[in-house]
C-alpha cells in the first residue's frame, strides 16, 4: 500500500507543473512581496467566475454602467438645455418642470448634472490614458533592465510622489494653461508614479522565471520579452490599480474644476457644479447636494469595483 501511496500523493503537483511547463500559456510567476498571478483561457473565466461571487462589486459595476449610460445619453434624457439661462427663475425649488431646481442663472440642474457627469467620466478616463501611456513603459523598463535606468526612474517617481499632489498639479496647470485637458495631463502625470512602481515591482518578480531566461537564451528581443511575456503576466494587478485611480483621478477633476482649474465655463462638471452651489449655499443649500452625492457615489463605487478585482485575482496588495 505504501509504495503505490507515494507516487498518488505525489502524482497532482508533477502534474500540474508540467502542465504548466508544456504549455503556451503565461506561467505564475513565483511570488515576492506583491505575488502576481496570471490570466489566460481557463484560468481568466475562474477569475470572472470568483468575482461574480463578489455581490458588493457586482453592483458597483452594474451602479457605473447604469451612470456611464445615463452619461451618455444625456442628449436624451436631458429634459431642457444644460447652459439655457431662465433669469425669471434662478435658484428655483424642485418642481414637475425642473426635477432637481435651478442654479444661479436658472438652468437646470438634472439637465447639467447629466451633462457634467459625461464630461467627469471622460476627464477621469484621459487622466488614466496618461498615467498608463507613463507609468507603463517606464515601469516595464526600470524592471527589467535594472541599473541606472531603474535608478533614475525610480528616483524621478518617487520625487513626484514626494511633492504635495495638488500643488504640482495647480504648478503643471500655471504652466500649460487652465482647461480640462491640461488639468487631466496634470493628474496623469501624478498617477504615473504608482503604475510605475507597480510595474516595476511585478517585472522583478516575473524576470526571474525559467521561462524568461529561456526566451532571453534564445535570442527574443526585449521588447518582444516585455510585451509578449512581462507585460501579460502584470495585467491583474494592472486592472487593479487602474480601477482605483480612475476613481481617484474624478476625485482629482472635481477638486481642480472647483478651484477653477479645470473645466471652463459655460462647460460644467460636477466639481464645477460644486463650487456654484457653494457660491450660493446661503440662497440655496439644495444647489451643492446633487454633484457633491455624484462625485462621493462614482468614487465609491470605483473603490468597490477595485476591491472586488483585488479579491478575485487573490492578490493582496497595499493600496
Amino acid at each position: 500500500m505504501s509504495s503505490t501511496d507515494k507516487p498518488r500523493a505525489a502524482e497532482p503537483a508533477v502534474d500540474r507543473w508540467a502542465v504548466w511547463q508544456r504549455s503556451d500559456a503565461f506561467e505564475v510567476p513565483a511570488p515576492v512581496s506583491e505575488g502576481v498571478e496570471t490570466y489566460r483561457g481557463g484560468a481568466f473565466r475562474q477569475m470572472v467566475q470568483r468575482f461574480m461571487r463578489e455581490r458588493a462589486a457586482v453592483a458597483a459595476v452594474c451602479a457605473l454602467l447604469l451612470l456611464t449610460a445615463a452619461a451618455l445619453a444625456a442628449p436624451l434624457l436631458a429634459t431642457h438645455d444644460p447652459n439655457a439661462a431662465d433669469f425669471s427663475a434662478p435658484l428655483a425649488g424642485r418642481s414637475a418642470d425642473h426635477w432637481l431646481g435651478t442654479d444661479q442663472l436658472g438652468r437646470d440642474t438634472f439637465s447639467r448634472l447629466l451633462f457634467a457627469g459625461r464630461v467627469s467620466l471622460l476627464a477621469a478616463v484621459q487622466a488614466l490614458g496618461v498615467a498608463l501611456m507613463i507609468g507603463v513603459p517606464l515601469g516595464l523598463l526600470a524592471g527589467y533592465f535594472r541599473g541606472k535606468i531603474d535608478s533614475i526612474i525610480s528616483a524621478v517617481a518617487d520625487g513626484i510622489m514626494a511633492l504635495p499632489a495638488l500643488l504640482l498639479a495647480v504648478a503643471i496647470i500655471g504652466a500649460t494653461g487652465a482647461g480640462l485637458t491640461n488639468a487631466m495631463i496634470a493628474v496623469g502625470v501624478l498617477f504615473a508614479p504608482r503604475f510605475i512602481r507597480l510595474i516595476r515591482a511585478t517585472v522583478i518578480s516575473i524576470r526571474e522565471n525559467a521561462y524568461i531566461a529561456a526566451a532571453v537564451t534564445a535570442g527574443t528581443p526585449p521588447t518582444r520579452i516585455m510585451l509578449r511575456h512581462v507585460l501579460p503576466n502584470a495585467l491583474p494587478p494592472l486592472l487593479v490599480q487602474a480601477a482605483f485611480t480612475t476613481g481617484f483621478a474624478m476625485l482629482a477633476e472635481a477638486s481642480l474644476s472647483f478651484l477653477g482649474l479645470g473645466v471652463q465655463a459655460p462647460q460644467a462638471s460636477w466639481g464645477s457644479m460644486l463650487n456654484d452651489g457653494y457660491a450660493n449655499a446661503n440662497r440655496s443649500s439644495f444647489l451643492a447636494i446633487p454633484p457633491g452625492v455624484a462625485i462621493a457615489l462614482t468614487v465609491l463605487l470605483f473603490n468597490v469595483f477595485g476591491d472586488g478585482l483585488r479579491a478575485a485575482i487573490g492578490r493582496e496588495e497595499r493600496r
